[in-house]
């Protein structure tokens, strides 16, 4: 008897040895921080620090480059999603409050633009923010003023979450029933259907390749990261295995705001894993698009004294949005631009 137990045992262990899903190139996961709360909104600043608002306590930390946290405010509601605008200061969507915020360098907490529902925040290449609240995604101006409102719900069937910008110029929207889809000049064009699993996180790397994380519901399911392309095809539907509730995951930033090719991913259980080091396949696209501190302050000048074509038009939109907002490039925006970047008063 029991030698007939000793091989049903062995059997029984060799039968979910196999089953156990493979390594994929993004494993063996290392822990990078831990409790967290549910760690799911979460991007790095200029500097290369993470912070992370822990969904529903109000809690943002800060985790340095070595992973020390630390409370970096309390004083939003409700914290959905964390971005960063052209400025370099955060932006948070609160659900409390039907609000996104914006925390200055002091920590002081300010209403950037009224939104119900807001989850998902993006910042564009010409500094405009969208925002991702289920029934309708936000487009505003660098200063919180409404560009445009695209309704996905009613119009589309796309309750939106997540949005998400990549190389190619296209944002991605992801919505809690698995799909993905890619916003081509105004209009949501639908890549993958609705899956058994959701999806929450999405980060491309600057070759197109899109690191999507997904947390397994169904019974045998995997929590894993799949990797595929612009089309929203999948080219390894294991590319990490380690994971657990996966539902947001972030390319590093080195301490001059550079994108690097080191991916984390924020769980479920407040942990915030990183991928196996070398296993992405190009660096990280930026979150965060133009960047207030890359305006060349001597082609801003040069351009007011009629040296044509030194500012990309993003840049002469962004600067005239933050001056007089008039349509055109002008003295007034140089002034502006100066004021902001603290060089006058």
């Amino acid at each position: 008897m029991r030698a007939r137990v000793a091989v049903l045992t062995a059997a029984f262990l060799a039968a979910g040895s196999s089953a156990a899903p493979a390594q994929g190139p993004g494993d063996p996961t290392t822990v990078f921080a831990d409790g967290l709360g549910a760690a799911c909104r979460m991007a790095f600043d200029s500097v290369g620090n993470l912070l992370v608002a822990s969904l529903n306590t109000g809690e943002i930390w800060s985790i340095d480059p070595a992973g020390g946290v630390t409370l970096f405010t309390d004083q939003v509601p409700d914290p959905r999603w964390v971005s960063f605008d052209a400025f370099g200061w955060p932006l948070v969507t609160s659900h409390t409050n039907a609000m996104v915020h914006r925390i200055s360098p002091q920590g002081e907490v300010t209403d950037f633009a009224p939104v119900d529902g807001g989850v998902g925040i993006v910042t564009d290449q010409d500094g405009s923010v969208w925002v991702a609240a289920v029934d309708t995604l936000w487009h505003f101006d660098a200063m919180g003023r409404v560009l445009e409102a695209i309704e996905t719900l009613d119009t589309y069937g796309i309750a939106a979450r997540g949005i998400y910008p990549a190389p190619n110029g296209s944002l991605y929207l992801t919505g809690s029933a698995g799909a993905l889809w890619r916003l081509v000049d105004g209009v949501p064009e639908q890549l993958q259907g609705v899956h058994p699993y959701r999806w929450w996180g999405l980060a491309f790397d600057v070759a197109g390749n899109g690191y999507w994380a997904h947390e397994g519901i169904d019974e045998g399911d995997i929590d894993r990261l799949v990797l595929i392309d612009l089309d929203g095809n999948w080219l390894n539907e294991t590319w990490s295995t380690q994971l657990v509730d996966p539902c947001r995951c972030v390319f590093g930033r080195d301490s001059d705001g550079t994108t690097n090719s080191d991916l984390y991913v924020g769980q479920g259980d407040g942990t915030i894993v990183k991928v196996a080091a070398g296993s992405t396949l190009a660096a990280g696209w930026p979150l965060v698009g133009l960047r207030f501190s890359e305006i060349d302050e001597a082609a801003a000048a040069d351009e007011i004294m009629g040296v044509p074509d030194l500012l990309s038009d993003p840049e002469r939109v962004f600067l005239d949005v933050i001056g007089n907002n008039d349509d055109s490039y002008d003295v007034g925006d140089f002034r502006a631009f100066l004021i902001a970047a603290g060089v006058v008063n």
